[in-house]
């Protein structure tokens, strides 16, 4: 398809180079699509399949087994240190969720 672009818009392509930079990068990203945002990390991506095993959102009782699972390094940290490194670790996991529309009645 580029290639019947390049010939067919040739004089197009040789008047303006922003245009010609403007193909090349729709024919680039076509070709080669790049994933938006951050990797998932395994924590989360454990968190998820432990919360999909449930079957229902999850409970205190059962974010307690999810965080002594997926984040085991947090026990020796102090308290406060603690607790917001599970609030973000809770919030990753609750957006990951939501963005997959994974939902649970």
């Amino acid at each position: 398809m580029a290639m019947e672009h390049r010939k067919r818009f040739r004089p197009l392509f040789a008047a303006d180079l922003s245009v010609r930079d403007h193909g090349a990068r729709l024919y680039r990203s076509l070709v080669f699509p790049q994933r938006r945002g951050r990797r998932t990390t395994k924590g989360v991506q454990m968190a998820v399949a432990m919360i999909r095993r449930l079957g229902r959102k999850p409970t205190s009782k059962d974010w307690h087994r999810i965080d002594l699972k997926c984040r085991p390094e947090l026990g020796g940290l102090p308290e406060l240190e603690r607790r917001d490194e599970l609030r973000k670790f809770h919030h990753a996991v609750r957006t990951y969720l939501k963005r997959h529309k994974i939902t649970f009645e």
